[in-house]
């Protein structure tokens, strides 16, 4: 009975510190894990300076967008000695036109017709088209003067008035208006007798235009013989860049061509528009777009 009590006693212990253990059949076998790959060894990072804060600058404000999306016209006078009257002229000025901010802008000078007032290329929309390219960021903000000829039935070779644009207007609104003053930054063109004006002015000082357009050109008799003359006298002149364009209906399109064929002869380069239509506001209203993208050409922002 002892040696049973002991023989039990010593199974026991062989079972609570026996290495080998049968499974249970009810328990499953788990796969086993693919081994974590062997870290590097850890060692000490090197300590760094902590940074100098530097006092942060003062933020520049960013500039305020002008709020003037289109240009305005506004009227102006001058006593002419020449003329011996008030010359009355309206202008153009840009959106945001700012004589402060230290920009001078390109001249563009345009000519009425015979019988017409100076708004007459304001209403042909004139305003409204350079509103357009200038927002839209194709020519650099420009202005626009619109001098009046007070008497249109004057004989042009007689009037005092193309005097009167070159030596009295001219520098009157330069002295006015913040504007450029070299030969690059001005043009100048009309319509019919305006287009006679411009084409004289250009030709008789090419040292202030580099650009003239006459549309629907009304030539006074003997302008051809003049313009062929400065131009035989002046071989070695810069003319003016030239756009000339008529109407095939036009009842002055005989001259405007004769005057077309003489600068081409002459070697005068230019550009030569013979298009549909009259000789009336309707035709020149529909070409205003493409007189002003001409005319501002090399006027890039």
């Amino acid at each position: 009975m002892r040696i049973a009590r002991w023989g039990m006693f010593f199974l026991f212990l062989l079972t609570a510190c026996g290495e080998v253990a049968v499974p249970s059949a009810d328990l499953p076998v788990l796969a086993s894990a693919t081994p974590s790959p062997a870290l590097p060894a850890q060692t000490d990072a090197p300590v760094l300076p902590s940074p100098t804060l530097q006092p942060s600058a003062t933020p520049v404000p960013s500039p305020t967008p002008c709020p003037q999306d289109e240009g305005h016209f506004e009227e102006g006078s001058l006593d002419s000695r020449l003329m011996k009257r008030a010359l009355t002229y309206r202008i153009y000025l840009p959106p945001c036109y700012n004589r402060q901010a230290g920009a001078t802008y390109p001249l563009l000078i345009l000519l009425h017709g015979q019988s017409y007032r100076a708004d007459q290329w304001e209403r042909l929309g004139m305003g409204t088209a350079a509103d357009a390219l200038i927002t839209a960021g194709q020519v650099r903000p420009f202005v626009i003067l619109l001098p009046e000829e007070w008497n249109t039935s004057i004989v042009q070779r007689e009037s005092a008035y193309g005097r009167a644009l070159i030596e009295e207007l001219l520098p009157y609104v330069e002295e006015q208006y913040a504007l450029c003053r070299e030969r690059v930054c001005r043009a100048i063109g009309g319509l019919s007798r305006g287009a006679a004006w411009a084409l004289d002015l250009a030709f008789e000082h090419p040292d202030l235009f580099s650009a003239v357009g006459a549309h629907s050109l009304a030539p006074y008799y003997g302008q051809e013989t003049h313009l062929r003359r400065i131009i035989l006298d002046h071989p070695e002149t810069l003319f003016p860049r030239v756009y000339l364009d008529t109407g095939r209906a036009d009842r002055y399109r005989t001259e405007a061509i004769s005057v077309e064929v003489m600068f081409t002869r002459l070697g005068v380069p230019h550009e030569w528009y013979f298009n549909e239509g009259l000789h009336e506001e309707p035709y020149w209203q529909a070409h205003v777009p493409a007189y002003l993208r001409w005319y501002t050409r090399d006027w890039t922002p």
